[in-house]
């Protein structure tokens, strides 16, 4: 099982990143646009990491909106 730490589109003091589940029929790529639920709506966020370290309590990704929007030698947070 893979799981991906995603920057959510939502305004917040603190720059972290959230962990989803990746769906094992999800081809994800590190920089991919996706679709995430967080909280009782579905938000845009961009994938930074892909691992499978399996932490509690996860959200499943929806879908994969754009292929790689953001270099990997671009991300930081």
């Amino acid at each position: 099982m893979l799981f991906a730490e995603v920057a959510v589109d939502f305004p917040d003091e603190r720059a972290r990143t959230f962990t989803y589940k990746v769906s094992d029929d999800l081809e994800l790529l590190v920089g991919d646009l996706v679709w995430v639920p967080f909280g009782p709506r579905t938000l845009q966020g961009v994938v930074f990491e892909i691992n499978s370290f399996e932490p509690t309590e996860l959200q499943k990704i929806r879908s994969v909106n754009a292929r790689t929007v953001v270099a990997r030698s671009s991300l930081r947070i």
